[in-house]
């Protein structure tokens, strides 16, 4: 399962234009001064606004593009990426969208690449309906399917900040030693999200360190948390955060919850709305003014230095070790064999591999010995030339519909999924893993939300993506007869939710709104006592006697979920995890939350909502209340 990168840089070319000059002005540092307009058929502008890191090892990356269209003419215009495909190669032939810009409008195109490098050049191919072609180099990197241990980090800075000042911060911080040699994401299963950073926090593996500094302002900032997915960690400088559009801020916010870390430079404490229900900040660092947060499966936190020259060195390692933390379970890359044990899509599907065996084993006796007995007795050798080949065609035609009678047609798809769901603030973040098996080609490929991040497990052969309400991997993705996996990610604001109320001492009602039936249910009142039942159905509800105070001490459900995000693979182990925990107990929660398997999958969508399949779907849910 292999993935190769395929490298093909090219300068990006700039024409100025001075009508533009005034309206839009984007800046960027990462090589580039600033991002500027470029003449296209017709009269058009294009404009780059990629956000991506210098380094890109996980995640997605949102490629933005601004359309003008200052003529008197309406114009239909198609972006696709790449612009050039080179022939025989592996992995993402086209991720494309059309729109239609008015006259005296600007479109704004996002184009959300998966972790999958081109197989082609680093180009956007752009077409406007009754021009000829252009093709325009991007700013984004290609895609690093192999991880190295000198691999750096990628690390958001705002443009408050100094991402030189940053660099030179760390490599003085940093400890001398060698962690050489390539290794693909599965090696380095062993290693905890702990010490994988201890590893990898060296002066050396240092060096490559380049973080990547933003200088956009207003609507420069991205829209969409899957824009910020690919870095390892963000440091926003307050009067940045200030400034910074609402879209935006809660974007960020999305990411960290997916997992994300972002620090803000310059703020003695977290802001307003980045704490979850119940939370209260630490002070992890005893006489420094650094204040740190869980949100969701990420981390908060604010420093009252506002320049990475004043940042204590103690708090510049901790702030390392955080994003090597984060990046620690996006490093790996499953074998098939490990994704069918853990992810059982085929589990109902059996190749009977005797029966055709003796199906060959007949044609070999009939078109061959059997078919020379025949024409020989009636004196009829001249037959053989149809009869052979009227015995194949007729064995093929069983062998396919034996195939497809045993088989059928109908595609098979298994969803999992951890979520921590924070109810007073209507915020969901879910941990998914998608197994997909077609035993003929997909009809219309598979569907996702524009906010799901999609990370392909499986090989990408000619993969095709058409971009516009919601991304359709068209094909390429899934291969007939071979099961495809893939790993997604959602963050976002839900209703759906577990009603309680607590109308006596000692009794507790629920309503099930989560979306799915619930198989086993524990729940703590605010009062500390458990509550337990089973067989939940959807909008039934259900009085809960009480089974007992909750045990002090004891570990919390909501945050031992959580720590699913510091293992590799995230919900990949969720069968395994679903059986124990339907056949053992349930974590307790803490005071004010509850923890439910549900049978279904509520909070990832159906990629093939739209045709008939067989489906098995689990979620592990733990809410706040």
């Amino acid at each position: 399962m292999s993935e190769y990168l395929i490298r093909n840089p090219l300068y990006l070319k700039q024409v100025q234009h001075r009508w533009l000059a005034g309206a839009l002005v984007v800046v960027f540092a990462a090589g580039l001064a600033a991002a500027q307009g470029s003449a296209l058929p017709g009269g058009l502008t294009f404009t780059d606004l990629t956000l991506s890191p210098n380094v890109w090892t996980h995640g997605a990356v949102e490629r933005r593009f601004v359309i003008e269209n200052p003529t008197p003419q309406t114009h239909t215009v198609t972006l696709e990426i790449p612009g050039r495909i080179y022939s025989g190669s592996e992995g993402l032939h086209s991720l494309a969208e059309t729109v239609v810009v008015g006259s005296g409008a600007r479109a704004e195109v996002s184009l959300i690449q998966p972790p999958v490098g081109l197989a082609g050049s680093d180009t956007v191919d752009i077409r406007v309906r009754g021009k000829p072609r252009v093709e325009q180099s991007t700013r984004s990197p290609s895609f690093e399917s192999y991880w190295n241990r000198r691999t750096a980090l990628s690390v958001f800075v705002s443009k408050g900040l100094s991402a030189e000042g940053l660099k030179s911060r760390l490599a003085d911080c940093a400890p001398t030693a060698a962690g050489p040699g390539y290794r693909r994401g599965h090696s380095v299963r062993s290693d905890s999200s702990e010490t994988f950073a201890a590893e990898m926090f060296t002066r050396e593996n240092l060096d490559n360190f380049n973080p990547f500094r933003f200088e956009g302002e207003g609507a420069g900032w991205p829209k969409n948390w899957l824009a910020f997915s690919a870095f390892d960690g963000c440091v926003i400088a307050a009067s940045d955060y200030e400034k910074m559009p609402a879209e935006a801020r809660e974007a960020l916010r999305a990411y960290v919850a997916a997992g994300g870390r972002v620090t803000f430079a310059g703020l003695n404490e977290i802001p307003d709305g980045w704490a979850e229900t119940g939370d209260r900040a630490d002070r992890p660092l005893s006489g420094e003014a650094y204040v740190e947060s869980r949100y969701g499966f990420g981390v908060v936190s604010a420093t009252s230095h506002g320049a990475f020259d004043a940042f204590p060195s103690n708090t510049l390692v901790r702030l390392c070790h955080s994003w090597y933390a984060a990046s620690f379970p996006q490093l790996f890359r499953n074998n098939a064999d490990s994704c069918l044990t853990e992810i059982p899509v085929t589990a109902n599907i059996h190749v009977p591999v005797n029966r055709f065996l003796l199906i060959l084993l007949a044609f070999t006796l009939i078109a061959g010995p059997g078919a020379v007995v025949f024409t020989g007795r009636v004196n009829r050798r001249i037959w053989l030339l149809a009869l052979v080949p009227a015995v194949s065609i007729l064995f093929s035609a069983a062998i396919l519909v034996y195939a497809l009678v045993s088989e059928g047609i109908t595609p098979s798809l298994r969803r999992q999924s951890v979520t921590l769901l924070d109810q007073p603030q209507r915020r969901a973040v879910t941990l998914g893993a998608l197994g997909v098996y077609a035993p003929t080609s997909l009809r219309d490929g598979l569907h996702f939300d524009r906010g799901t991040e999609v990370s392909p497990v499986s090989s990408v052969q000619g993969g095709r993506i058409a971009s516009g309400q919601d991304q359709h991997f068209v094909r390429g993705w899934v291969t007939p007869r071979l099961p495809a996996f893939f790993r997604l990610r959602r963050s976002e604001e839900r209703v759906e939710r577990l009603l309680v109320e607590e109308p006596r001492d000692g009794e507790t009602e629920v309503v099930n709104a989560l979306g799915a039936p619930i198989l086993r249910l524990r729940l703590c009142d605010r009062a500390g006592r458990l509550y337990e039942t089973r067989d939940l159905k959807p909008g039934e509800k259900r009085v809960l006697a009480e089974e007992g105070p909750r045990a002090a001490g004891a570990p919390s459900a909501y945050d031992g979920l959580r720590s699913a995000a510091a293992s590799p693979l995230p919900g990949w182990g969720l069968a395994d995890l679903v059986e124990k925990q339907m056949l053992n107990r349930l974590d307790e929660p803490g005071p004010g939350t509850y923890v439910a398997v549900l049978d279904g999958c509520p909070f990832l969508e159906n990629p093939l909502a739209g045709s008939r399949t067989k489906e098995t779907s689990r979620a592990l849910v733990a809410g706040k209340y």
